[in-house]
């Protein structure tokens, strides 16, 4: 469902906002016609070598946004990192069983003296991480089942301390974000999913 939600949301930009659109993609799964954006389309492999290198080239255009369709290694992750300290909007995917595990995740493919420097770049241009896990629902088909995370300035002084545990206080809709376990309630309570895929799926949550 990555690929879904980060399709819609470029869907969203190139319809209602004049930029210039990249994205590189392995391979290219949806194509963009051009509505109130320039949308430029790139694979890997056959436009550019690797990521990273798509977003080094990237840099030299005259781009607003820029989707890169999976965060695969160190070097990708620190392209997307400078792209966004230069002002792109950048928009990519990540596996990750939580929002903490995927800033915990990108913060630790660095080596530990990097490591402060990341945590205070994700500080400075972090916008927003959504998780998402598809359940399968009573009448078939699957529904999104989300945790959000949109770091305000207490959320981004506990990134920069580097104590990513105290992030959690600030999941759920009490802090203004949504919390898996929420949206799992809501599921449950909407009649969308049942009793048993309610139950199955909390029991595989961690405990706190």
């Amino acid at each position: 469902g990555k690929t879904v939600t980060c399709t819609s949301l470029l869907d969203a930009f190139n319809r209602t906002r004049e930029v210039a659109i990249l994205t590189l993609e392995d391979p290219i799964e949806y194509v963009f016609e051009d509505r109130n954006s320039l949308v430029l389309q790139r694979e890997v492999g056959h436009h550019t070598p690797t990521f990273a290198d798509g977003i080094k080239a990237a840099l030299r255009e005259n781009l607003d946004v820029i989707f890169v369709g999976e965060m695969r290694g160190l070097e990708t992750m620190e392209q997307c990192l400078r792209a966004a300290e230069m002002g792109h909007t950048v928009i990519s995917t990540l596996h990750a069983d939580d929002v903490l595990a995927c800033i915990s995740r990108i913060i630790g493919s660095f080596p530990p003296v990097e490591q402060g420097r990341i945590r205070q770049s994700l500080a400075s241009v972090l916008q927003g991480v959504i998780f998402q896990r598809l359940i399968p629902t009573i009448k078939g088909g699957r529904a999104p089942c989300v945790e959000t995370i949109w770091p305000n300035t207490a959320v981004r002084a506990v990134l920069r301390a580097g104590d990513i545990t105290k992030m959690g206080s600030y999941i759920g809709r009490s802090a203004g974000n949504d919390s898996f376990r929420e949206s799992l309630a809501e599921l449950h309570q909407s009649g969308k999913i049942s009793r048993e895929e309610f139950t199955n799926q909390m029991a595989n949550l961690p405990v706190g």
